[in-house]
């Protein structure tokens, strides 16, 4: 993909730029407040939903949105692990084999955590200057299906 020209979104008629980059900027926010981080993924898909013109702002907005649906996801299942293990097991089993499983699911959540503020960064930063930014493997999904 090339960079896009400076141009408007068909919402609002604003900078395609600066939606592209809230998409982006929302996941930063939402991200750092609990509970409501899992309610990410909205704005994006909103703004694919309501953009009629920009293939630029539609890319963003969709590839923000897999970011945010895939973090969400993925976390939902490290809890249900999480819990689905410390509850089936007796008290003895956890005292001895659970400690390390935590440490693993809490060490996955912190990496998934950091690649999504890592990435979140990177594509703000990209589609403010009218760059496409593919995220490794959710980039190409987002480019498949635009």
């Amino acid at each position: 993909m090339q960079n896009s020209s400076p141009h408007r979104s068909s919402i609002g008629q604003l900078n395609a730029n600066s939606v592209a980059a809230l998409c982006y900027g929302i996941t930063l926010i939402l991200f750092f407040i609990r509970g409501f981080q899992f309610c990410a993924w909205l704005l994006p898909l909103a703004v694919y939903i309501l953009e009629k013109e920009s293939a630029f702002v539609k890319f963003h907005a969709f590839q923000a949105f897999l970011l945010n649906i895939s973090s969400a996801v993925i976390k939902l299942l490290i809890r249900i692990v999480w819990r689905t293990t410390h509850t089936a097991y007796s008290f003895f089993l956890i005292r001895f084999m659970g400690t390390g499983l935590t440490l693993a699911l809490n060490i996955l959540g912190s990496v998934i955590s950091i690649l999504v503020i890592i990435f979140a960064i990177i594509g703000l930063a990209k589609s403010s200057k009218y760059e496409y930014y593919k995220i490794p493997i959710i980039g190409e999904i987002a480019n498949h299906i635009l």
